[in-house]
């Protein structure tokens, strides 16, 4: 199944399986770099996807978590001097007191999350196209990416699940009533009737996700993202519309 380059921007999942693949920097554009031949400034990468460098802040703030898993980092102080050392120009960013460093793997990351960029769409489109053409053993080893980055994320997803229950009325263990949500959730998500979920978590000894397809998976990932996200900018009074608005689903 064809993946939407929508899907790579909202699943943090996804882009986990594409920061190696820098190599297509090159095919999008033309990007300059630092003497170190390593890391870009702010405005390197900014210019590289024609966009304003408020634009590249804003999204290293909002994803500082990933990009620096990715390779970005700030330096300062004695970081920054001795930065200015190894490129052998200590003229150089006279004044400034902090830099922030993109390396390769970060640019790329920039560009899976950059949504009002040509250059970044065309990054995104020859990550994509590039997967068409994979083996199967890279297939296979997407799929453990995928799965083995959901299971970290379920656990933020639980707490989440934690706080609706909190605010329900049900009489239900957690356990029974979490399992209950998640059914319903991956029965709406993956557009499959209780049959079809019944027959994916026997297949998967007892856990529907380890039958799951990788696009499937991904599919569960930005569900569960959506509920996070919903449940930690809505606050509490939306938390409760969304536990009434499973609560339909379920009964």
């Amino acid at each position: 199944m064809s993946i939407s380059s929508e899907v790579l921007v909202e699943s943090r999942t996804m882009r986990s399986q594409y920061t190696d693949r820098f190599e297509v920097l090159d095919k999008a554009g033309s990007l300059s770099l630092l003497p170190d031949d390593t890391h870009a400034t702010t405005e390197m990468v900014a210019s590289f996807y024609g966009v304003g460098t408020e634009a590249i802040k804003a999204i290293a703030h909002r994803n500082r978590e990933e990009l620096e898993n990715s390779g970005y980092r700030v330096v300062k102080g004695v970081d920054l001097k001795q930065f200015k050392t190894e490129l052998q120009d200590v003229t150089l960013f006279k004044g400034v007191r902090s830099l922030a460093l993109f390396n390769r793997k970060a640019i790329l990351n920039v560009g899976m999350l950059l949504t009002e960029s040509d250059v970044a769409r065309k990054v995104r489109a020859y990550l994509l196209s590039a997967e068409e053409m994979l083996t199967d053993e890279q297939r296979r080893q997407a799929w453990l990416r995928s799965r083995l980055n959901g299971i970290e994320a379920r656990n933020s997803f639980t707490e989440t699940l934690k706080i609706i229950y909190e605010m329900s009325e049900t009489s239900k263990s957690f356990g029974i009533w979490a399992s209950t949500f998640t059914t319903m959730m991956t029965k709406a998500t993956l557009k499959i009737d209780h049959k079809e979920f019944q027959e994916l978590k026997a297949k998967g000894g007892g856990n529907a996700r380890n039958a799951m397809t990788e696009d499937q998976l991904k599919r569960m990932d930005m569900a569960e993202n959506l509920v996070r996200s919903y449940a930690h900018l809505k606050g509490a009074d939306s938390i409760k519309d969304l536990y009434y608005e499973a609560k339909d689903l379920m009964s």
